[in-house]
């Protein structure tokens, strides 16, 4: 799952993933009763600080887990079988000028190569189409209220 997490400077403390809707990211941790929006699009750049490459205990533990039960030298196959998971610390310039320091995965730092080297290409493959959303939810609203006057 794609997320960024904000240690300083605008959007401190908050924490979002990306719900492949575009350009708002939803928010996971910070203020509930009034969330701070995040959108792809107000990034204009971003600079990588620092690239750690770290494995998730879970997996590395099951791994060995599962190799222990096959043969006990595989529990050392199985535990190194846990793959590495990128994290990226990134400085975000904002359009507006400001700046926050924060962690991304993987899977983020891709989307947001992707969107920060083509913005209109990012746009046609990762954004839902609003015209046709809105098409077929009146579509569907006209197949209800017909299916409803026919049943009367």
């Amino acid at each position: 799952m794609a997320k960024i997490k904000i240690l300083s400077g605008a959007y401190t403390g908050n924490e979002y993933r990306y719900v492949k809707n575009c350009d708002e990211m939803k928010q996971m941790k910070g203020p509930k009763n009034n969330p701070e929006k995040f959108y792809l699009s107000n990034i204009a750049s971003f600079e990588l600080k620092d690239k750690d490459s770290s494995k998730k205990l879970t997996e590395t533990i099951f791994g060995a887990i599962i190799g222990n039960m096959i043969n006990p030298a595989g529990a050392i196959v199985g535990a190194t079988a846990a793959g590495n998971q990128p994290t990226f610390t990134i400085i975000f310039t904002y359009e507006n000028g400001t700046q926050s320091l924060a962690q991304i995965d993987n899977e983020m730092h891709t989307i947001l190569q992707t969107m920060l080297f083509d913005k209109n290409s990012f746009k046609l493959q990762h954004c839902k189409s609003i015209e046709k959303s809105k098409f077929w939810k009146y579509a569907l609203i006209f197949l209800i209220a017909i299916s409803i006057l026919y049943i009367w």
